[in-house]
């Protein structure tokens, strides 16, 4: 009798077993036709005719967007920029469904190029569940108040998909917004071409100095861990600076990085545009001394905890003129822009700025402080 019985460890609840294995009948059929006829009847489905309709419909939305996502990524490589720009499509998707991938590029461009920052960018509202999760909310969060530019993610926990900006990445962001604009603009006036839109950012052109920072190790593999690391402390570096001047100096890094073929030895560089912020008044011959802010980094660098012998790092600072001939693609520096082509793009930008309520002065004066 014992044995018959199951040891309380091992019962099982529920169904456990199928009910039934028999299929249905004909009478089943009929019954469940019945049913779909009365479901149709009520409205609950569409007709064939709609159903096909709107896959179609979603099939060209779905088409369009996926052009414009790819044009967005392309346009931000040449233009060596780093953004969150499935979030800006994203904001687009319900305003227009008609939009065709032109006119969604010439809308992103216009508004974003408007756009006043630090108000948020939102597909939907913010959810606040009660999962213990924290979500972006400046009005609870003292450090959400100091993003400069927040996409906000969509899935809880809804966060800041740009925490990273900086003040002077967001200035170059903005640069980056009202080229594209004006392009865009100049091409619905028949005055310009699409391939214009894509043209290379001339970032060792648009700066008279650079930081430099040259990493190297051992071999490849080192290499790749040494540089994931400090890739992702560079953001500490153009924090630092604009802490240790006050926001006077301003830093633009370039995204990727290069490599000098002619080194024995595994090698990494990265480029940092440097500039004085515009509108700030400096006494003549005044320097930046930023050695002490480079010697902090380097410490911060110097302590990954999976350091091996031959892991380097070398800030240094570099005019315009000595950039490594490696960091052209092309081998060779390209042809330098004259003083009025400068000047006159300047202007095409000042053009733009005073449409949207910006100053036309801080652009002219941002290319004639950098003529070479």
């Amino acid at each position: 009798m014992m044995d018959s019985e199951a040891s309380p460890s091992s019962r099982q609840y529920g169904l456990t077993r199928p009910l039934s294995l028999q299929g249905p009948s004909e009478a089943d059929i009929i019954s469940t036709q019945e049913l779909n006829k009365l479901l149709v009847d009520a409205g609950l489905y569409e007709r064939i005719e709609e159903s096909v309709k709107r896959e179609d419909v979603l099939a060209q939305i779905k088409q369009h967007f996926r052009t414009t996502l790819r044009c967005l990524n392309f346009w931000a490589k040449k233009r060596g920029d780093r953004i969150s720009w499935w979030c800006k499509l994203g904001s687009f998707g319900g305003a227009d469904p008609n939009a065709i991938p032109n006119m969604i590029l010439s809308k992103i461009f216009r508004v974003y190029t408007q756009w006043r920052w630090p108000n948020p960018v939102m597909l939907c509202e913010i959810q606040e569940e009660e999962l213990g999760f924290a979500v972006w909310d400046p009005r609870k969060n003292p450090k959400d108040r100091t993003h400069l530019m927040p996409i906000i993610t969509p899935a809880y926990p809804c966060m800041n998909s740009s925490y990273n900006v900086s003040t002077s990445t967001l200035r170059v962001m903005q640069e980056q917004f009202l080229f594209g604009n004006r392009i865009c603009e100049e091409i619905e006036l028949h005055k310009a071409h699409w391939p214009a839109l894509f043209e290379p950012y001339m970032f060792f052109e648009s700066y008279k100095n650079y930081l430099q920072v040259d990493l190297v190790a051992k071999d490849s593999d080192d290499l790749r861990e040494w540089k994931g690391w400090v890739e992702s402390r560079l953001r500490q570096l153009t924090l630092m600076i604009e802490r240790d001047t006050c926001g006077k100096l301003q830093c633009h890094p370039y995204p990727n990085a290069f490599s000098d073929p002619s080194k024995h030895c595994s090698h990494n560089a990265y480029f940092m545009g440097l500039q004085r912020k515009q509108g700030e008044v400096m006494q003549e011959g005044q320097q930046f001394d930023i050695r002490g802010t480079v010697d902090e980094f380097r410490h911060l660098v110097n302590m990954y905890m999976f350091w091996k012998p031959g892991m380097e790092i070398c800030v240094s600072h570099v005019r315009r003129k000595h950039i490594p001939v490696y960091a052209f693609p092309d081998g060779h520096k390209r042809t330098q822009l004259t003083s009025q082509d400068k000047l006159k793009f300047a202007k095409d930008m000042g053009d733009v700025m005073e449409r949207t309520g910006s100053s036309t002065t801080y652009v002219i004066s941002y290319y004639q402080n950098n003529l070479y």
